[in-house]
């Protein structure tokens, strides 16, 4: 369903509207970014794409409210963000440290 159904020009909202959160899966592309043997170690790249995609769908004609997910303090690579299996961070010490997914 596009976003627009949240806002009609032909209706304006008549109640406060929030999207949830939104963000995107850091470890895509099978952690690539992550690993230091890979030619695309340290290339995020991908995932300014998609976060620039997500971000850019909600702002500018649509003009919809949300939260972004997330920022983890102790997230890593190997882990995520210790829930679930998710790996959503827009920041990591990993990357500071220069640790892998090894």
């Amino acid at each position: 369903m596009p976003l627009s159904w949240a806002r009609t020009p032909a209706e304006p909202r008549r109640y406060p509207t929030i999207i949830g959160e939104i963000g995107i899966p850091m470890d895509m592309d099978e952690k690539k970014a992550y690993d230091r043997t890979s030619k695309r170690y340290g290339d995020y790249s991908n995932q300014e794409r998609a976060l620039d995609a997500s971000l850019n769908a909600t702002d500018g004609p649509n003009v919809l409210n949300y939260t972004m997910w997330t920022y983890c303090p102790d997230n890593s690579h190997v882990w995520g963000d210790g829930w679930n299996k998710e790996d959503l961070s827009v920041w990591s010490e990993d990357d500071i440290r220069g640790e892998t997914t090894d």
